[in-house]
């Protein structure tokens, strides 16, 4: 298990942790909350930067 952050929303909660396409990344999890893909709580800017998930624009 591996706490994740809604970079929408903001809510933390937990999800298991899954390989991301044979990577030591996780596999982004959808929020319970908005359904938003989320990134681990202490690497979304660096899924963000890789194109793994995208941020909205405001």
């Amino acid at each position: 298990m591996k706490l994740f952050r809604c970079h929408k929303c903001g809510k933390v909660f937990l999800a298991p942790d899954v390989e991301y396409n044979a990577t030591t990344f996780s596999q982004p999890v959808p929020c319970p909350a908005c359904k938003t893909p989320s990134a681990p709580l202490f690497k979304s800017t660096i899924y963000g930067k890789l194109g793994i998930i995208r941020k909205e624009e405001k």
